[in-house]
């Protein structure tokens, strides 16, 4: 069971973080710091395929929920990401409708899509799963992510939105201020009115809307506005920010000067 769709599906949000550095024991660690779901992030393109379930498996056995962003809308890397056990797919660049039924159609099986049936993946247990349980679960557990970063996908966001199986519309900030030629500049006023447009877009709809928080306390403006599926920061983020807080305490503790370096 996907606990995170459990929870989406109760009206509470959720809160996770992406996996970047290609290693299962700091995949586990950040599962086991109380993130709902983790991703392993394959769009930098740090993380090698090999490693992609080993990951999985270590976010699982840390009791979160592993989802995977592949590089592209690829149906290959889709299928790929699901089969090794990824609970849900974040999907970059979805622009328009055709974009979104690429994704669906990789990502659900039949009538919603078009994945193949594979019994002996991981996802269905190499076998001993039953086939029908691994056909329910796929349609009804997978989160399929569909990525807004683009102005040409605020623009879309209706014809987007009303595909059938697009779970999860997620606003990507960094890429969409870039789209609008203010890049970082978030509370820019074509930033600003993106949101609104998602906001208004989407109100109503069954789709859920997600997006990536800088601060904590973004969550009450983003929460207030009917986002519940948020993330914040990655295993690079958060190792940065604890031990440069640690390096800082302790110098200061014995009067040592600060000075970060990043080599000799």
């Amino acid at each position: 069971m996907n606990k995170v769709r459990t929870k989406l599906d109760s009206g509470r949000p959720v809160i996770g973080t992406f996996a970047k550095i290609p290693a299962p024991a700091v995949a586990e660690i950040v599962g086991r710091a109380g993130f709902d779901y983790v991703v392993v992030d394959l769009e930098p393109g740090f993380i090698g395929v090999e490693n992609v379930e080993n990951m999985i498996r270590a976010i699982e056995v840390a009791g979160s929920t592993p989802f995977v962003r592949v590089s592209k809308n690829d149906p290959a890397l889709i299928v790929q990401a699901i089969e090794m056990g990824a609970m849900g797919i974040h999907v970059p660049m979805i622009n328009t409708a055709e974009d979104a039924k690429l994704a669906v159609s990789a990502a659900k099986f039949p009538p919603l899509g078009a994945r193949p049936m594979a019994p002996s993946c991981r996802a269905g247990q190499y076998g001993f799963s039953p086939a029908k349980d691994l056909f329910s679960m796929g349609n009804q557990e997978v989160l399929l992510i569909a990525h807004i970063e683009d102005k040409l996908a605020v623009q879309n966001l209706a014809e987007i939105i009303s595909v059938a199986g697009v779970d999860i519309i997620y606003v990507g900030p960094n890429d969409l201020s870039q789209s609008y030629g203010v890049f970082g500049q978030y509370e820019h006023e074509l930033m600003v009115k993106a949101y609104e447009s998602v906001a208004a877009t989407t109100r109503g709809s069954k789709v859920i809307k997600g997006t990536y928080l800088r601060m904590p306390d973004e969550s009450n403006r983003w929460r207030k506005e009917g986002y519940q599926y948020l993330a914040i920061s990655s295993d690079i983020g958060l190792l940065t920010a604890s031990t440069r807080k640690m390096g800082e305490d302790f110098r200061k503790v014995f009067s040592v000067p600060v000075q970060f370096t990043g080599g000799d």
